[in-house]
């Protein structure tokens, strides 16, 4: 897996980073902004005590900006962003295929995906303003709009999230 830092206001010395199972992966020692703790995760912070990748941000009230952590028995890395962070923003150069019981984080809004029924998919909250509520669509019809928005299909109160926060498409 390689992480790509693109906004980079901080003039990193290496804007790319490889990272494997066991953390990161071919460092540059140098780097001050950098460690190596070969413990299967690598925490992206604003606080250089415990980062792997140290970003010096002026924001006190976020620490952690996300953890990527390889999970062995899955053979999967999951990318983790913590409660009181601002988002975490991954660029996705391709589809993301959804399949069913995937789980995501939407604010303080968890919902899990069930596509079993052909021709339709649900999605069910776990957490949040929504929580216990099912919503259900029919594939190709349109795409499945979610955020704060009047005209969203799925409209979440939450100041955590865009007024267009994502969109389904199948």
């Amino acid at each position: 897996m390689i992480l790509e830092i693109i906004d980079d206001k901080n003039n990193y010395k290496q804007k790319q980073f490889q990272i494997n199972s066991n953390g990161l992966k071919n460092i540059d020692n140098k780097n001050e902004n950098i460690q190596k703790k070969n413990d299967g995760k690598v925490l992206v912070s604003f606080e250089k005590e415990n980062a792997d990748i140290f970003i010096p941000f002026l924001n006190e009230n976020e620490k952690t900006c996300f953890t990527i952590e390889y999970k062995k028995e899955s053979d999967s890395f999951f990318l983790t962003s913590p409660r009181l962070a601002s988002g975490t923003f991954i660029k996705i150069d391709q589809p993301l295929r959804i399949t069913n019981n995937n789980i995501f984080a939407i604010g303080e809004s968890n919902f899990i995906i069930d596509c079993t029924i052909p021709d339709q998919i649900s999605l069910q909250f776990l957490e949040g303003p929504k929580s216990g509520q099912k919503f259900t669509f029919i594939k190709n019809l349109t795409p499945i709009q979610i955020g704060t928005k009047e005209d969203c299909n799925i409209r979440i109160d939450d100041p955590e999230i865009s007024k267009y926060q994502c969109k389904y498409y199948d």
